[in-house]
């Protein structure tokens, strides 16, 4: 048998959900019932991590440090896609190429599918954003007034939709994210926007059927207060996003007065999110609190952020820390020493920090339950496997009834099984690996 490596999709896989009323293979989703959040084994979760906001900075072992070592159950990572910011188009960036496809440059899509694969396989429920700061009102020529863009934005979207649809642990897909059309005075309207983010989930849902979340926020960067009724959007599985990136001269470290003080302490922090927990209220909707974090240099960084997650964890508000590994700030848990170039270095105060307080015995933490029966995919008539390592691996596949299908070896790490020649009929098989002293069963899903 002749193995390839195969950077197409992630290695992925699904749990076997057993009920007093069925049994079947379900990939693990999130869907939402009034304001609460579910996971497949419909327990309530509430969403607790890391963004991920620099392209090209995730690395492999992130994984790991997020679930095991901080204890966090969702990481926020980053699609730039006709973005630039205030580098002009060429930035390395941005992901765009108009004549690729799915209008994505081929080497980015090949590491978006690694960082999904890192996170899918570790069981970190991931929200996948797409952020365009041109389209979002950054250009003159943006989603909402120029038509080409619009279309392209729109097939962008199918074809990511198309590629992940089946990937286990994809929490939510964030349509666009932090929409500035107000900032750059462009003439779009809270309703407008709003119809906007309908329409691209009316074409995503005709891809995803509706299985899959999504997160939208309000014009100007989810700006907490511009979350009004214009937003809700009725029978959509949908997260409404509002962060808490304030007060900005604070959390950049710029201040040098510090918390708590009469300028910002607990009773002040609880004003700026009045108007998403009203938006939850009225709606019986779920909020997520995309963003939020200080520099470690501000003036009681630690008192600020441990008041503010104990705040969050008291309202069952899902959050996602700023920023998880960056090259420069002051705002990460990684960052480059030297700045920008040099190799990553544990800030231990954040770092330390956000792990006693993702593993405080007294918040509010709702933990995946591990299910042992692991489940391999079957993509484009492929079983996608990925290995431990680089060491020979043995690779058995058996059918329901232990009769011994294929018997091959592989030293790929992304490692890609052709299917279609073994005369394989509907049903479950079953997937033996031994690598080293390791031995590995899992099952796989044919139809």
């Amino acid at each position: 048998m002749n193995m390839r490596l195969t950077y197409k999709i992630a290695i992925i896989f699904c749990l076997v959900f057993t009920s007093t009323k069925n049994s079947f293979c379900q990939i693990p989703r999130l869907h939402i019932e009034g304001r609460n959040i579910y996971d497949h084994n419909d327990s309530l979760i509430i969403l607790r991590g890391f963004n991920h906001s620099r392209w090209g900075e995730v690395l492999p072992e992130d994984a790991t440090i997020i679930k095991d070592e901080l204890g966090a159950n969702s990481v926020r990572t980053c699609f730039r896609w006709y973005y630039w910011n205030k580098f002009g188009p060429n930035i390395k960036a941005n992901a765009r190429q108009t004549d690729a496809p799915g209008h994505i440059k081929p080497d980015y899509l090949e590491y978006l599918d690694s960082v999904i694969t890192w996170f899918s396989q570790k069981e970190i429920w991931t929200v996948l954003f797409v952020n365009s700061d041109q389209g979002s009102g950054a250009n003159e020529k943006h989603f909402l007034n120029t038509p080409e863009l619009e279309q392209e934005f729109i097939e962008l979207w199918l074809f990511l939709a198309e590629r992940y649809k089946n990937v286990p642990y994809i929490a939510a897909f964030e349509i666009l994210a932090e929409p500035r059309y107000s900032k750059y005075k462009r003439g779009v309207s809270h309703a407008e926007l709003a119809q906007f983010y309908k329409k691209m989930a009316d074409t995503i849902n005709t891809v995803t059927n509706g299985k899959i979340p999504f997160v939208i926020g309000a014009m100007n960067h989810y700006k907490a207060a511009n979350l009004t009724a214009d937003y809700f959007l009725e029978d959509y599985q949908i997260i409404y996003a509002a962060n808490m990136l304030w007060p900005k001269p604070y959390i950049l470290g710029k201040e040098t007065y510090g918390y708590p003080s009469d300028k910002i302490n607990p009773d002040i922090l609880k004003t700026y999110y009045t108007q998403p927990l009203a938006f939850r209220e009225a709606h019986d909707v779920p909020v997520w609190v995309d963003q939020f974090g200080a520099s470690y240099e501000a003036i009681g960084y630690e008192e600020y952020t441990r008041d503010i997650i104990h705040y969050f964890d008291s309202l069952e508000l899902h959050w996602s820390y700023w920023n998880f590994r960056a090259p420069n700030p002051s705002r990460s848990l990684f960052n480059r020493q030297p700045k920008n170039t040099g190799n990553y270095v544990k800030n231990l105060v954040p770092f330390n920090l956000l792990d006693s307080l993702l593993t405080d015995e007294d918040a509010t933490i709702n933990k995946l339950t591990q299910n042992s029966s692991t489940f391999y995919p079957v993509i484009d008539n492929e079983l996608k496997i990925y290995l431990e390592d680089n060491t020979t691996a043995e690779i058995s596949i058996y059918d329901k009834k232990g009769n011994l299908i294929i018997a091959l070896q592989s030293t790929e790490l992304f490692t890609s099984i052709p299917l279609e020649n073994l005369s394989l009929i509907s049903g479950l098989y079953n997937v033996n690996i031994k690598q080293g002293n390791r031995i590995i069963n899992g099952k796989f899903l044919y139809n």
